[in-house]
């Protein structure tokens, strides 16, 4: 067998070889990569001047004799040149200048390989004249260079090719970091040079000889190398162009438009040119993601496919065909975005399939080459293909894939191989080659299944004659289709490739079957009230064909009857009229929303109509009414008034057959807003900002023609808000306006009724940790313990304090002390309530409270909901009734038969009556729901004083004789009332507390019995008329200044367990008359009584 290839480390490490002989491997034309690497005794190697050799790996000779004395043994010969390629650059004799010579690669910075006459008598004294002609021939001869040919030469700055050098192959200068020029002749050869070629050298950068700056790009000769602005977004190629290098636009990502300058001229193009760029996702530039460059050979147009392009990399369409004017399919083409591709269908133009071309596409089924044909014992419309054209990097056949041929081909391929027929066709050849290493993979297209193309004739059919089936009517003999359907057929054959064909009525045998209940065949597919078709046909011997129960593609119809009178489908400027008030064979409804029977209305419309559930109606040529959706309504604009009458078009999509349009004529009137009716009960923090506190409620604006529109009661809304008032608790009204060019008279109000309860806006205050130690009351767990530090609302004149606060982890504390200064200098504050779970009061936490005149408690109420009946309410409206359930706005007219727990009653927000089942004495009665509104003003509660509570639904603000009125929101459902002392697990009240509140007459501290600390000056200067401590039993001392300068202060009662009174504990209190509750204490301070002139009564001090 002759050889045509050495592979890669085929002979390594042949330790006793000493001599190659190639000059009989005539047709030898590769040797792979390090072949007769490490062989040292390899000093001898013949090579026939003939040689075909084109291709040779790096490193080949590698460690041998041969490769190390070349030069010497070869007698001043610098480059080892097998066949027409250059293997490798031996290097110069260098003379040291100490009378050493050696040779040298990696001295070099210049090399002129186009010189006819590199080798002289100078540099190869040994040799003859006739011997040197022959060696300047042959370096003009080198077509390749091989990868690692110039290695060694480390110093190489630039080198020149002679023009017969047409390949430079990857790595032949790789990593010669200094060399930055590259030069050829205009007359050069070159057309290809590897992607890595030139990495690690200066070539790359724009101070390259070979860098053009017009292009941002290294050019050598015709060949366009690599396009270096990795940032640009468009490029151009120089007219001389008629090579481009791989991955030439590696890197650049960004690159969405190239220009060909000059694409006549583009001869061929290297694999991965363009990947990395957004240019071949452009679908102007390249349809359906081919990516085919115009170009020339031999004087011929050609049409270069070098890439394929994806979104979905194949999987959206894993059938493709290669478009007709494709002449050549590049190395690789099919690569990363074609993973997903299934099965590729050729046409008869291509003339060539490189290597590789479809390494990429790693799912792939089916190459369909079925419109290949054989004659005259060689292919014809089959392309030439390279030995891997169809194989992975590792020279597999990619994915087992098939090839789909006409028998006829695959019996020509056989006798080529077989020797019955012979031919001398290179393109049928390369087949045959293929053919024979892969048999298996060979294989006979076949008509699998055939059925009607859906795409082109639907399976809904419109009925317009009511002797003729559909079909006929549509696709029979008539002038349109002259009985052909065009791609009326599918045909799927074994290549997984779909095929149309025409549907011929006549030539097809087409018959028209209607689907009967009864119909021995298709029964089965009867569908009560809906008509059906089945198509049958025949193609060829029958095979496949789709036209029986069962089949996956059997052709059935549904039919819809005609509009009655039959009008045609629309045509541009024939649009009829149609009515909207649901009359007449085609109409609207939907649409009216004035009634048509009022004389005095002008218009259909308001401006705020907003669109009703629009419908066609029609009656079909048997008389049936039906029901469609209209899918699009044209130049129907009710938002402004109109001065003339307007003219909509609607446009009705026809069960997917057809669309109608109409019209119909309308004006349009103002709809504008004439009042505004509360939504829903409100309820608001004390003190709360209202504009704040009103966003999170609603009202409703009623328009002229009825519509409703829910608005946030928000300023940015447009309302505004009369003499609001949060400073005190109850049921309240103030006047609510809304204004607006869409608003009747341009402003309407609203005398809206809020509630203000006694509950805490957090937002107000400012916090701190007191302790991070989870803490249990009563059946809840807080994160820890918290404080008050500080208020935003500095103006307030009363304050209610949160029993809790929420911290930015989410984690929920429990409110337990007031810190130092909170509240001081709040000159306007009247009235703080306390949370029931402030245990500390710390220093200074109301100093200067001047006006501050009441501390209680917001005490939380747990009590039920009182039980009213039906007899306690009178009904105002009823709101909605169905068959089960009626609700009504209901006012509690009377309090009879209502009981106070613990003096309290509390009134729900909603009460219901359950239904009852008809009896003998009574009907039955539907569930009837009572929405508590009012309270009827005056009514008496028959018993001792109460605490009323009311929700906030309530939009009146009553006297009830016999109670207190309390309001809580019915929202959350929590009820507060005013506890008018201070809490029983305050212990602490720290210095200067309570300094300076001139105008706190009183403060009950009878429950706060584990109160242990008063601080120093914590009264001092206060309006205090009088304090009792006895119930303060952990108290032991009164400290210093506590309550000097009290000028109001008449009378003070201790409990017994005080022990010391602190110096000038009660100084200058000028009315203080009696200090009661305990005679002796252990210790009294100095001037603890001073400025006490009226004071009889006080303690002593134990012996």
């Amino acid at each position: 067998r002759k050889v045509s290839e050495i592979s890669s480390e085929a002979c390594m490490n042949l330790k006793a070889l000493t001599k190659l002989d190639f000059s009989d491997a005539v047709n030898l034309k590769t040797v792979g990569a390090q072949a007769f690497a490490y062989a040292p005794h390899l000093r001898e190697i013949i090579v026939s001047e003939t040689e075909a050799i084109e291709n040779v790996g790096e490193k080949v000779f590698y460690g041998s004799e041969f490769e190390n004395n070349y030069f010497d043994t070869h007698k001043g010969k610098q480059f080892i040149i097998l066949g027409n390629v250059l293997y490798k650059y031996t290097g110069q004799k260098y003379d040291d200048g100490n009378g050493n010579t050696t040779v040298r690669a990696d001295l070099v910075k210049n090399l002129d390989l186009s010189n006819e006459t590199y080798y002289t008598t100078d540099n190869c004294p040994e040799l003859s004249q006739k011997e040197i002609d022959a060696l300047n021939a042959q370096l003009q001869s080198v077509v390749t260079i091989a990868s690692g040919a110039f290695a060694n030469a480390t110093a190489l700055e630039s080198i020149k090719l002679c023009d017969s050098v047409q390949k430079i192959e990857n790595g032949a200068f790789a990593n010669l970091a200094k060399l930055a020029k590259v030069e050829v002749d205009a007359t050069s050869n070159l057309a290809y040079i590897g992607e890595s070629a030139l990495s690690g050298t200066s070539m790359l950068e724009t101070t390259s000889g070979n860098y053009i700056s017009n292009f941002s790009a290294i050019v050598i000769g015709k060949v366009y190398y690599r396009f270096i602005d990795k940032t640009a977004t468009s490029a151009s190629l120089p007219l001389n162009i008629e090579h481009i290098a791989p991955y030439a636009f590696d890197g650049c990502s960004e690159l969405a438009a190239i220009a060909f300058a000059n694409a006549n001229n583009i001869k061929t193009i290297g694999k991965r040119a363009f990947t990395n760029t957004k240019w071949i996702k452009n679908t102007e530039d390249n349809p359906n993601g081919f990516v085919i460059v115009k170009g020339n050979s031999a004087n011929k147009e050609t049409r270069m496919l070098v890439e394929y392009y994806s979104e979905s990399f194949g999987t959206n369409t894993p059938n493709i065909e290669i478009p007709d004017h494709v002449t050549s399919i590049g190395e690789e083409t099919f690569n990363f975005y074609a993973t997903g591709i299934k099965t590729v269908k050729f046409g008869t133009n291509i003339e060539r399939i490189e290597n590789y071309a479809f390494d990429g596409a790693t799912a792939i089924k089916s190459f369909i080459f079925t419109g290949v044909e054989f004659k005259d014992n060689k292919l014809v419309g089959a392309p030439f293909v390279e030995e891997n054209a169809f194989a992975d990097t590792n020279e597999r056949l990619i994915n087992n894939a098939k090839f789909y041929f006409r028998q006829s081909v695959l019996e020509g391929l056989d006798n080529i191989n077989s020797g019955k027929a012979a031919t001398t066709d290179a393109t049928t050849l390369a087949w045959a080659q293929l053919y024979r290493l892969n048999k298996d993979n060979f294989v006979e297209e076949k008509v699998d299944k055939v059925y009607i193309n859906t795409d082109v004739i639907p399976t809904k059919l419109l009925k317009t004659d009511a002797s003729k089936n559909a079909f006929e009517t549509t696709y029979g003999s008539g002038t349109s289709y002259n009985g052909v359907v065009a791609d009326g057929l599918v045909v799927l054959n074994n290549t997984g490739i779909v095929g149309k064909e025409n549907l011929d009525l006549v030539k097809n045998d087409v018959k028209v079957v209607e689907v009967t209940k009864d119909h021995s065949k298709f029964g089965q597919l009867y569908e009560e009230g809906v008509t059906k078709y089945v198509v049958t046909f025949t193609y060829n011997d029958g095979e496949g064909c789709q036209v029986n129960y069962g089949d996956e593609f059997l052709y059935v119809a549904t039919v819809y009857n005609a509009i009655k009178g039959n009008p045609s489908f629309y045509n541009e400027g024939d649009i009829p009229s149609i009515d909207i008030w649901g009359e007449g064979d085609y109409c609207l409804t939907g649409f009216g929303q004035k009634n048509k029977d009022d004389a005095s209305a002008t218009s259909l419309f308001y401006t705020s109509f907003e669109g009703g559930e629009y419908k066609f109606v029609y009656t079909d040529i048997n008389g049936e009414k039906h029901t469609l959706d209209i899918s699009k309504i044209e130049n129907f604009d009710t938002s402004k008034v109109t001065d003339e009458t307007q003219y909509a078009i609607v446009t009705v999509n026809f069960y997917g057959l057809g669309t109608y349009k109409f019209r119909f004529a309308y004006d349009v009137d103002e709809s504008k807003i004439e009042r505004i009716v509360q939504d829903g009960a409100i309820s608001v923090a004390l003190n709360t900002n209202v504009a704040d506190a009103l966003k999170d409620f609603k009202v409703r604006l009623i328009g002229q023609d009825g519509s409703v529109i829910v608005r946030t009661l928000s300023a940015n809304a447009g309302f505004q808000f009369v003499n609001p008032d949060t400073s005190t608790l109850g049921i309240k009204s103030m006047e609510v306006r809304y204004s607006g060019e869409n608003v009747l008279s341009g402003s309407q109000s609203v005398a809206l009724v809020y509630s203000v309860v006694l509950e805490a806006d957090a937002s107000l205050f400012e916090y701190g940790y007191v302790d991070q130690q989870e803490v249990k009351v009563g059946e809840t767990t807080y994160a820890g313990k918290a404080s008050i530090t500080g208020c935003k609302a500095q103006n307030a004149e009363t304050i209610v304090l949160p029993t809790t606060w929420t911290d930015s982890d989410g984690s929920v504390y429990i409110v337990t002390e007031i810190a130092s200064g909170a509240f001081a200098n709040f000159t306007k504050l009247k009235a703080i309530y306390l949370a029931t779970n402030i245990e500390t009061i710390r220093d200074r936490a109301f100093v200067n409270c001047t006006a501050l005149e009441n501390v209680y408690t917001a005490q939380k109420v747990d009590v039920a909901f009182a039980n009213l009946k039906e007899s306690n309410f009178e009904i105002t409206e009823k709101v909605s009734q169905t068959e089960n359930e009626i609700v009504y706005n209901a006012v509690v007219a009377n309090l009879d038969g209502i009981e106070a727990v613990q003096n309290m009653i509390a009134i729900g927000a909603q009460y219901v009556v359950e239904a009852t089942e008809a009896t003998e004495e009574n009907s039955a009665s539907p569930r009837k729901v009572f929405n508590v509104i009012r309270v009827k003003d005056g009514i008496t509660f028959e018993g001792t004083q109460i605490e009323l509570f009311l929700p906030d639904t309530i939009q009146n603000d009553p006297t009830v004789t016999n109670a207190e009125i309390n309001v809580y929101s019915s929202k959350s459902g929590v009820m507060f009332k005013v506890a008018k002392y201070v809490n029983d697990k305050v212990t602490h009240i720290g210095t200067n507390a309570f300094n300076g509140t001139e105008n706190l007459k009183n403060i009950d501290l009878s429950k706060a019995t584990k109160l242990d600390y008063i601080g120093a000056y914590a009264f001092a200067n206060s309006g205090l008329t009088a304090i009792d401590l006895s119930k303060n039993t952990a108290l032991t001392i009164i400290n210093p200044s506590a309550f000097e300068s009290c000028g109001y202060l008449t009378a003070v009662a201790l409990s017994s367990s005080v022990k010391i009174i602190g110096s000038q504990a009660f100084k200058n209190c000028a009315n203080l008359t009696a200090i009661m509750g305990v005679e002796i204490v252990d210790t009294i301070g100095t001037g603890a009584f001073d400025g006490c002139p009226k004071l009889e009564t006080k303690p002593s001090q134990k012996a």
